[in-house]
């Protein structure tokens, strides 16, 4: 049986609680200082042997708060009182029909005024536990971006950090391509630094500016990468180039492809797209679903690129130029950089949110 998901929201919010789902798919805590948290979460397709649920907030210093689920219409929900900002450990207990506790799980989670936390609990009825992890920052929707395959794609302003990879580039991204045609995933410019997929689902990769090995397998101007990224399944697919360390391609964190490259990028002044060229004639728009993109102006270690993968990052860390999460709320027509470097780019034609069960 498949992990049970159940993301948390917190103050006046809800938990969707899923089967067949393996990553987030909402905000889950938000709260200001001395004011209540409700919690609530659909409990409609919970495992057959919970019965109860009960949540526990302790604290060193101050009465550990519990709180059991009141049920109705297969809804979940509890509230505790007078939260003070500070580190609290958020305790998850779940019962069978006899109370004999059947899983178990806590973190500490940092409470502030006015700020947000996604707190994420996975039931896993193998092991009878519960995992929760933490992801601090912005609320995240858990979603990822949908595209046509004709006219979809988000384009951000050229800027001096989306330009700054020139010695060493990382590019990373959740895909789920839809067909085995072209699809460009990251285009800066036309093809100043670009990664798509060609025929068959064979990685491409341009670096203008860059030599690359030319005894590697290349179609128009390409690097290819000869080994195929499946139709309609979540991958994560890797590229990162320095002329110390040559080309490197991963594929779900494994190094598939390894080749020499020399030169530095040329970035131009032109925007940067995702799912779509800057370019009038071989605009290759993608068409399935993209997540999770990351671009920065370092080299990314294969344990890096592996560890990192399946988690939500900060968007703080050292290297990063543009971080695109796509979890605003479905409609949004601007998807915004989650680093500092504010690279915000617009939505155009057929792109729109959908939920993501990339990680």
């Amino acid at each position: 049986m498949k992990n049970i998901l159940i993301p948390i929201f917190i103050f006046s919010a809800f938990i969707a609680l899923s089967c067949n789902k393996s990553n987030p798919v909402g905000p889950s805590l938000s709260n200001k200082s001395n004011t209540a948290i409700k919690i609530g979460f659909s409990i409609k397709d919970a495992p057959a042997d919970v019965a109860s649920v009960v949540g526990i907030l302790s604290r060193q210093g101050y009465d550990t708060l519990t709180s059991q689920f009141a049920i109705s219409n297969d809804t979940a929900q509890c509230e505790f009182d007078n939260i003070v900002a500070g580190t609290w450990h958020l305790q998850v207990n779940a019962y069978d029909g006899t109370n004999a506790l059947k899983y178990s799980g806590g973190k500490d989670v940092q409470v502030v005024g006015g700020e947000i936390t996604a707190v994420n609990l996975v039931l896993n009825p193998t092991t009878g536990s519960i995992n929760v992890t933490v992801t601090w920052g912005a609320a995240a929707a858990g979603n990822a971006l949908k595209l046509d395959g004709a006219t979809g794609y988000l384009e951000v302003p050229n800027s001096s950090s989306l330009s700054s990879p020139s010695t060493a580039i990382t590019m990373e991204a959740w895909v789920k391509p839809a067909d085995q045609y072209y699809n460009t995933v990251i285009a800066k410019g036309s093809m100043h630094y670009l990664l798509e997929f060609a025929e068959g689902l064979y990685p491409g990769i341009i670096l203008t500016g860059v030599t690359l090995d030319p005894s590697a397998p290349n179609y128009w101007g390409r690097l290819m990468v000869n080994q195929n990224v499946p139709a309609d399944q979540w991958t994560h697919i890797a590229v990162t180039y320095s002329q110390s360390t040559g080309v490197k391609v991963y594929y779900n964190g494994q190094l598939v492809y390894q080749g020499t490259g020399s030169g530095q990028i040329s970035a131009g002044s032109l925007p940067l797209r995702i799912g779509a060229r800057v370019d009038s004639i071989y605009t290759e728009y993608f068409k399935g679903e993209i997540d999770d993109v990351r671009i920065w102006n370092v080299v990314r270690s294969q344990s890096d690129i592996s560890q990192n993968m399946s988690k939500e990052l900060t968007g703080t860390e050292a290297g990063l130029v543009a971080y695109y999460k796509y979890d605003e709320t479905a409609g949004s027509t601007v998807i915004h950089d989650a680093t500092s470097h504010h690279n915000d780019g617009s939505l155009y034609g057929n792109a729109t949110l959908v939920n993501s069960a990339a990680f």
